[in-house]
């Protein structure tokens, strides 16, 4: 349920559309370098519109992440606790 939410809000938006064709030009013209073929634009200019985009991702897998290890912890608690109930010796062990 967690992953299936994770970006639910993202699904609709179309992030390239903040990028004009002048932005794309841009790109293109500031990382134009030697290792490129006339014609075809560079890595670097990919990279330098990717990046941004890939950024508004980060913080929300980070809060699934650590949304799913308090829902492990919690499991591991009361797996934890039914196991101490039935078998009290083991609980200086545990």
């Amino acid at each position: 349920m967690v992953l299936s939410d994770l970006y639910a809000d993202l699904r609709s938006a179309k992030p390239t559309d903040k990028y004009t064709d002048m932005d794309i030009k841009h790109a293109i013209i500031k990382h134009e370098g030697d290792d490129t073929i006339p014609g075809f634009p560079n890595l670097d200019a990919f990279l330098y519109l990717l990046v941004p985009l890939l950024e508004l991702l980060k913080e929300p897998a980070f809060e699934c992440v650590n949304e799913i290890y308090h829902i492990l912890e919690e499991i591991a608690a009361s797996t934890l606790t039914k196991i101490i109930s039935k078998a009290p010796a083991l609980k200086d062990e545990l």
